[in-house]
């Protein structure tokens, strides 16, 4: 095995996707945002030796597949409120044990190139956290805003196998609802 270590070799490949739209109304402007990426390949290879066969790690571990927000906007003079959904996708990650664990065990048995006999998947869930936040415009070209993060407090799903971290909840995912007041200051 390997410890932490830099990679002997890593090549992704994917897309990226952003639209957005304003329309100006007499009851304010509305406005969207989606910004999408979908991996569509992730390979690493944990050596430099050329003969080990490189692992994919696309929707495995924290190796999310699409991640993708959404924010719904209206504004009214220097009022504002605007709505954010942001998903990730759901991956899959190596059993803990299936004679043990069989509940927690979604594919056992899975074959592919790039290890010896098969090895057993357990998929977790996708997950959607909303955000909202309400703003104001100040006249000393400020703004004050108040808002929560993980508006509906969603937990994302437990990875046993700890991707990136010695803890078995991705540390990308929201933990409990945040609840926030900001000013930004521009100069």
């Amino acid at each position: 095995t390997y410890g932490t270590a830099n990679l002997g070799k890593m090549e992704t490949e994917g897309y990226d996707l952003e639209l957005s739209h304003h329309l100006d109304t007499r009851h304010g402007k509305l406005s969207t945002g989606w910004t999408t990426t979908y991996v569509s390949s992730y390979l690493e290879r944990t050596t430099n030796d050329a003969d080990v066969v490189p692992e994919t790690k696309n929707g495995i571990g924290s190796g999310f597949r699409v991640r993708s927000n959404l924010t719904l906007g209206w504004d009214l003079g220097d009022f504002g409120i605007s709505w954010t959904a942001r998903y990730y996708s759901g991956v899959k990650e190596q059993c803990l044990s299936l004679p043990n664990h069989p509940d927690e065990c979604s594919d056992p048995g899975v074959y592919a190139p790039w290890y010896k006999g098969a090895r057993n998947y357990n998929e977790r869930g996708s997950v959607t956290f909303h955000d909202v936040q309400a703003r104001y415009k100040l006249p000393w070209n400020a703004t004050v805003s108040i808002g929560a993060n993980n508006v509906f407090n969603r937990l994302g799903p437990v990875m046993y196998t700890k991707p990136n971290s010695v803890y078995s909840y991705y540390g990308g995912f929201d933990i409990g609802r945040f609840v926030y007041m900001q000013y930004k200051q521009q100069f």
